[in-house]
C-alpha cells in the first residue's frame, strides 16, 4: 500500500505540472490540434479533476467561469475535490472565507446551467441561484425546502429530469457552501472518538460506527459536546498559522525536485528539526510528507534515524509481536506510521498525550488521501477522559 501512495503521489505530481502549462503548452502537448476554445475547456477539465492541488485564487475563478464543466465529468463530485482541498488548509476560519469567495463566484457565474429558461432570464448560474434566493431567502435552507423549491416552483418545473438534476447538484453544493467549518455540521475531517468503548466517527454532522457502517445524526452527548472536541482539535490558531506558512516555505523550495530528492531533503529537514526541537517546522514537513504518501519512508531515508527508530521499537516490546521484522518488510502499513509518529511527537519532541494525539490525528487525516483509509484511525478522541489517544 506504501509503494500505491506513492505512485499516487508521483501522479499527482505530473498533474501539477500539467494545470501549469500555458495554454500554447496543452494544445500543442495535451490536446492536439483542437481549436482554442476547445483547448481551453479540456484545460479547466483538468483543473477541476486536480483542484485539491489548485491555489484557492485558482479555484474561484474556475467556479466563476467554468463550474458548468462538471457535467462532462462523469463520477465528479466538486464538493469531494473541494472537501479535500478544505482540510488541507489548516485554519477553520480561512476554509469559511473560501467558501464564501465560492458562494459570491457561483453568484457571478453567467454560464449556462440548463437550455430551459429561468422564468424570462437565461437559465445560468447566477439566474438559478437569485432565483432561489428570490423564493427561500439566503440563510441556510433545510433539505426538504430545497426539494420543494425543485417540484414546486413555477420555473423549475419546465424543466427536464436532467437539467433538475444538474441545478439539484448546484444548490446542495450551495448550501453546503454556507456551513461554517467551526460549526460541528461542517467539519471537513473525519474525527475519529471512542464512545463507551467503541469507536466511531463524525463528519458533516454524521456519526458512523468503525466496522458496520451504522449511520446516525448526532452523538448521544450533544452538540455542545462535539463542539468542544472541534475546538480541542483545532488548537491554537496562530501556531496553525505558523506550520501552514512554513509548510509553504519548504513546499517552495522541493517544487524543482525529482522524487527521489525531495525524499532525501525532507527526511534531512525532519532531522535538523528535530534535533532543534522545533515543532513548527517537524509539523510542517509531517504534514508535508502526508500530503506526499511519504510517511512510512521517512524513517528508511536516514540510516541514524532508521535504527533509532527500530530501537524505540524494541524497547516498546515490539519486537515480541514481530513488528521489528514487519516494519522492514511495509514500513508503510498504518501501524508503523502510528509508531513512528509517537516515537516523533512523543518521544523526541515530548508533547503531552493530548497534544501529540491530536497532531497524530491531523496529519493521519491527511495522510489517508493518499488511498489508505486506515490511516484515519491512527488515533481518536477520548469521550471519557476528553482527550485525544493514540489507536495503537
Amino acid at each position: 500500500m506504501g509503494q500505491d501512495a506513492e505512485n499516487q503521489a508521483k501522479a499527482k505530481g505530473r498533474i501539477a505540472d500539467a494545470i501549469n502549462f500555458d495554454l500554447a503548452g496543452v494544445a500543442g502537448e495535451i490536446i492536439g490540434g483542437r481549436t482554442e476554445e476547445i483547448a481551453k475547456e479540456d484545460l479547466a477539465r483538468l483543473r477541476l479533476i486536480a483542484l485539491p492541488l489548485l491555489e484557492t485564487k485558482e479555484i474561484i475563478e474556475l467556479t466563476r467561469n467554468s463550474f458548468t464543466l462538471v457535467s462532462s465529468l462523469p463520477g465528479y463530485s466538486f464538493w469531494g475535490k473541494l472537501r479535500n482541498k478544505l482540510i488541507s488548509i489548516p485554519e477553520l476560519a480561512a476554509r469559511d472565507t473560501l467558501k464564501k469567495s465560492l458562494r459570491d463566484a457561483l453568484l457571478a457565474n453567467n454560464e449556462a446551467l440548463t437550455e430551459e429558461n429561468c422564468g424570462a432570464e437565461r437559465g445560468t448560474v447566477r439566474n438559478w441561484l437569485l432565483d432561489y434566493n428570490r423564493a427561500l431567502g439566503t440563510g441556510k435552507i433545510e433539505a426538504l425546502k430545497l426539494r420543494e423549491y425543485l417540484i414546486n416552483s413555477a420555473n423549475t418545473k419546465k424543466l427536464r429530469p436532467e437539467s433538475r438534476q444538474r441545478l439539484e447538484a448546484l444548490l446542495k453544493l450551495y448550501e453546503k457552501l454556507k456551513v461554517s467549518s467551526l460549526d460541528i455540521l461542517g467539519t471537513e475531517e473525519n474525527i475519529i472518538f471512542n464512545n463507551q468503548g467503541e469507536l466511531a466517527f463524525w463528519s458533516e454532522g454524521l456519526t458512523e460506527r468503525i466496522g458496520n457502517g451504522e449511520r446516525k445524526k448526532s452523538l448521544p452527548e450533544g452538540e455542545e459536546t462535539k463542539n468542544k472536541i472541534i475546538k480541542i482539535y483545532q488548537g491554537d490558531e496562530r501556531e496553525e498559522g505558523e506550520i501552514k506558512k512554513e509548510e509553504s516555505l519548504i513546499a517552495n523550495s522541493l517544487g524543482a525536485l525529482g522524487q527521489e530528492e525531495k525524499g532525501k531533503k525532507l527526511t534531512g529537514l525532519l532531522i535538523k528539526y528535530l534535533d532543534r526541537r522545533n515543532k513548527i517546522g517537524l509539523m510542517a514537513v509531517l504534514r508535508l510528507a502526508a500530503r506526499e504518501g511519504r510517511l512510512g519512508r521517512l524513517a528508511l531515508e536516514d540510516k541514524n534515524l532508521n535504527n533509532d527508530f527500530l530501537n524505540y521499537l524494541k524497547i516498546k516490546g515490539a519486537n515480541r509481536l514481530g513488528l521489528v521484522e514487519g516494519f522492514r518488510l511495509e514500513p508503510g502499513a498504518p501501524i508503523y506510521v502510528s509508531l513512528f509518529l509517537q516515537y516523533l511527537l512523543s518521544t523526541k519532541l515530548g508533547l503531552g498525550e493530548n497534544d501529540a494525539g491530536r497532531w497524530g490525528a491531523k496529519i493521519a487525516t491527511l495522510a489517508a488521501k493518499t488511498g489508505n483509509a486506515k490511516y484515519g484511525q491512527i488515533a481518536y478522541f477520548d469521550l471519557k477522559e476528553n482527550k485525544f489517544k493514540w489507536s495503537v
